[in-house]
């Protein structure tokens, strides 16, 4: 049995090398910057948008499947394990040989209304050669993780991801490639370490299809097939909106803000893997009121880090970029980080809701309401206001969606509510209207430092809640006060 301090290194681990992901395409955006266009990000975009669903369909969620059976190693061998490995591996491995054989042929015609101005060649048919290797270095990630080997995996995710930097630098400034040097940087970087999983991997590993095992896959993974396409597609279908009406620069400049939002989204998925089993083990115990105090604070605490990205956006991007026209993106990036606000409250009464009612079925009939919603604004709306019906979409949808999955899961536990929801509204209105903020600046600084005073005003008065509620002040000294001998 593992131990909780294991459990609890390697959540961090996986958590610090996600905010290492999104963090680093902020650090790099200045080189960027100086040699791609809002054409060249719009590209990225879509491209790496078809690509992620087209993972996701060759993957068949068999990694879910295979972390479900592998986890479970009642009286498991290496031997066993070894074939449900290989027979997870050899079923997603073969389906994205078939996908990558269907888009050579018929994709360019198949994608032909989304792709508008973008051409199939070779942007988006580079990115489909990655997707049968992806399967093998998912795989091995997932047979790390089984092993809890979170510093193997931290490892790997980290070189990954440093290495593809730097291929796409030597790409994009050196060969001037352009926005086809990122896209063909990821494919060789894929390769590269694909062909080094192999032989560290080899030895390990026996080549054993097992038809019985198979057979268990598919049946577990297959019901998780829509929701996961669903899932992609409600943080796709505005981007294809835009796209589709308005071509590549201005899905450039959109991308550019989602890409800045991602920041709050790593914050925000590392504070619900790390939430999840605290919640679980506060209900068990009934300590109820110490949660809902806790609970309160965290959504006071990322509202303040949404505000704060919502604010100061604008300014990262003057320092960052030398190109004036992606400061654009700033007007947009406090629209989509309330969205990923709305999702953080949608995700914590899940956690509630399943704890309670021991499952989340509804998730898909929440996620397909978001999506036409998003589908519906941005169809109306993205040829009359552009981008700002975009991210419209993604506000409405994101809202949607949360409001469902909070009436059902109220529905579903009855009176057993953990959180006050007319204190979460609050709160919620409060972060939206702050969000806001933004809109009234006219590039003054006066209106700087009339944010940086007003956002210091903000952090002072939580500091103050949160002494009130912990003895924060006093936790604060004993941790940097030198200690009496």
């Amino acid at each position: 049995m593992t131990s909780l301090n294991k459990v609890v290194q390697n959540s961090f681990l996986y958590s610090f090398s996600s905010i290492i992901l999104r963090a680093s395409s902020i650090i790099f955006f200045p080189l960027f910057s100086l040699y791609l266009t809002k054409t060249d990000y719009g590209i990225l975009s879509i491209s790496q948008s078809i690509y992620i669903i087209l993972v996701l369909l060759a993957g068949l969620e068999l990694n879910k499947a295979l972390t479900r059976f592998i986890f479970n190693k009642n009286n498991h061998t290496q031997d066993q394990d070894n074939k449900l490995i290989y027979t997870s591996l050899s079923i997603s491995f073969s389906f994205g040989c078939l996908i990558v054989l269907f888009m050579t042929f018929v994709g360019q015609y198949f994608l032909g209304s989304i792709l508008k101005d973008i051409s199939y060649y070779p942007y988006v048919f580079v990115y489909t050669l990655c997707i049968p290797l992806n399967t093998v270095i998912d795989t091995c990630r997932v047979y790390l993780k089984a092993r809890h080997k979170g510093v193997q995996v931290f490892i790997l995710d980290t070189s990954f991801y440093s290495f593809n930097i730097l291929l796409n630098l030597f790409f994009i400034i050196i060969l001037k490639w352009n926005v086809l040097g990122l896209i063909f940087g990821t494919f060789l970087n894929i390769l590269i370490f694909l062909i080094i999983l192999i032989f560290v991997f080899y030895r390990k590993f026996s080549f054993s299809f097992d038809r019985s095992i198979a057979l268990r896959f598919l049946k577990y993974s297959t019901p998780l097939i829509p929701y996961a396409i669903l899932n992609i597609l409600f943080e796709s279908i505005d981007k294809f909106s835009l796209n589709a009406n308005l071509g590549s620069e201005k899905s450039g400049i959109y991308y550019l803000a989602l890409t800045f939002a991602a920041i709050f989204s790593a914050v925000k998925e590392s504070v619900i893997n790390a939430l999840t089993p605290w919640i679980f083990e506060n209900i068990e115990n009934k300590n109820e009121i110490y949660l809902r105090n806790v609970f309160n604070i965290i959504f006071v605490g990322l509202g303040i880090i949404a505000i704060g990205i919502a604010w100061f956006s604008k300014e990262v991007l003057i320092i960052l970029s030398s190109n004036p026209e992606f400061i654009q993106a700033s007007f947009y990036i406090p629209f989509a980080v309330m969205s990923l606000y709305f999702i953080f409250l949608g995700q914590l009464f899940n956690i509630k809701s399943f704890y309670f009612a021991k499952k989340n079925h509804f998730l898909f009939m929440a996620t397909l309401t978001g999506i036409l919603i998003n589908l519906l604004v941005c169809h109306y709306y993205i040829p009359l206001h552009g981008i700002y019906g975009a991210v419209a979409g993604r506000i409405f949808g994101s809202a949607i969606l949360t409001a469902v999955i909070v009436y059902i899961s109220f529905s579903e536990t009855e009176k057993r509510n953990i959180y006050q929801l007319p204190v979460l509204l609050l709160i919620l209105v409060s972060v939206f209207g702050f969000c806001l903020f933004p809109i009234f600046d006219n590039d003054s600084l006066y209106f700087l430092i009339i944010k940086s005073f007003l956002y210091l005003i903000i952090l002072l008065s939580f500091s103050f809640y949160l002494n009130k509620k912990f003895d924060f002040f006093k936790i604060l000294k004993s941790k940097f006060s030198p200690s009496k001998k």
